[in-house]
């Protein structure tokens, strides 16, 4: 009976000196390559399985940075481990929110950020740089390349801005630059609904609608960099001519039409609803007839402008 104890207690022993255990192993910055005698575990952040009871070496290396030597003694079950990288001072390190930018020195092109270079190929001593990214500032800084380590974070400053428009009608053509923008919906009181143009550079806009191959005026709009410019646009193309029981006579662009009543656009921009029973008589306009009549008050408010 006591050889079959011992025997017992010797094989849970064996059991315990066999048995796996992992650990986690983390770094600051991750990504760093994790080895044990020479063997690649991974990368960090990294759960190293499988290890035996004992002591443990791990290496953690990364460009930019100095190699790290962990050591790590089992059982340990579970233990998670972070370690700090130092950097390296051979290398620059260049960061930027948002990552992605281009960095130049003078004409040369060094990388995207995140970016590890070597000091040596860019001197010692002052340096300027610039971080260039799309739809941000240019960002120029400069470093003072000497003996120790030396690392750059920039933040970007976005000069883009947006363009919020609601049109009068919803179904015209919207321009930006004589270039033609996604269409509008229909929204209430039968304009569209406000439609965001966003990633424009700051700057002035010319923007204009258009209607069966006719366009509006154009007006300018101004873009500030991160913000919404909104503007309220209407253009008149008649469709019909209108008159009235008490002999008022009018072009008007239909936007409505029931059996009571019709809604129209007049020539001032303003809508009317008018009853169907105040009303005598209709004649169609014709495309071209309400070219010429758009034309026509097109150059007679340009002569107003200039008066």
């Amino acid at each position: 009976m006591r050889f079959i104890l011992l025997l017992s207690l010797s094989i849970l022993l064996n059991a315990e000196n066999k048995k796996a255990f992992y650990c986690w192993i983390e770094s600051n910055p991750s990504g760093a390559e994790v080895y044990e005698k020479g063997d690649r575990k991974g990368k960090t952040p990294l759960i190293v399985q499988h290890l035996a009871n004992g002591p443990h070496k791990f290496s953690l290396r990364l460009k930019g940075y100095e190699r790290q030597e962990l050591e790590l003694k089992v059982p340990n079950e579970g233990t998670k481990i972070t370690v700090e990288l130092v950097q390296d001072p051979k290398y620059l390190i260049f960061e930027s929110t948002p990552v992605g930018a281009s960095i130049k020195h003078g004409s040369q092109n060094l990388g995207v950020t995140p970016l590890i270079y070597e000091k040596a190929s860019i001197g010692e001593g002052e340096q300027e740089f610039i971080a260039l990214l799309k739809g941000f500032a240019v960002s120029k800084f400069t470093l003072n390349i000497g003996g120790g380590a030396v690392s750059k974070s920039v933040e970007l400053v976005s000069n883009l801005g947006a363009i919020r428009l609601v049109v009068l009608p919803y179904n015209a053509q919207v321009y930006i630059n004589n270039k033609l923008m996604s269409p509008l919906k229909e929204g209430k009181d039968l304009q569209s609904k406000a439609k965001t143009y966003n990633g424009l550079p700051a700057g002035k806009y010319k923007i204009k609608l258009r209607i069966e191959g006719e366009d509006s005026i154009p007006i300018s709009l101004k873009v500030q960099a991160s913000e919404v410019s909104e503007k309220a646009l209407r253009m008149w193309f008649p469709n019909e001519h209108i008159r009235l029981i008490n002999d008022t006579r009018f072009d008007a662009m239909v936007l409505s039409d029931n059996e009571n009543e019709k809604v129209v656009l007049l020539k001032d921009m303003k809508i009317k609803k008018i009853p169907k029973s105040e009303i005598r008589k209709i004649l169609q306009i014709s495309t071209d007839a309400a070219k010429k009549l758009v034309k026509k008050d097109r150059i007679f408010r340009k002569m107003n402008k200039k008066k």
